[in-house]
């Protein structure tokens, strides 16, 4: 599936990715309906992944819709 074209939300992209899990998301989304923070930040500060592996997958999500590169789930596991 092209997550640039079905507008996919991040966490999303990064269980699809098997970056992080389907557990971890949940986690992440419940946390937010409570502090209504971003998704990204609630991953980095639970522990789920680094702030490096959320920038890098911007990245190449932008990347991608721009057609420049594909994202890749072993670079962003390299990067975890």
């Amino acid at each position: 599936m092209d997550d640039t074209k079905t507008k996919q939300p991040l966490g999303r992209i990064l269980v699809d990715k098997g970056v992080i899990s389907e557990d971890q998301l949940r986690i992440a989304l419940q946390e937010q309906s409570k502090s209504h923070q971003a998704a990204g930040h609630l991953l980095v500060g639970l522990g789920f992944l680094s702030e490096a592996t959320i920038a890098m997958c911007c990245r190449k999500i932008w990347a991608r819709k721009a057609s420049i590169s594909p994202l890749s789930s072993s670079t962003l596991r390299h990067w975890h």
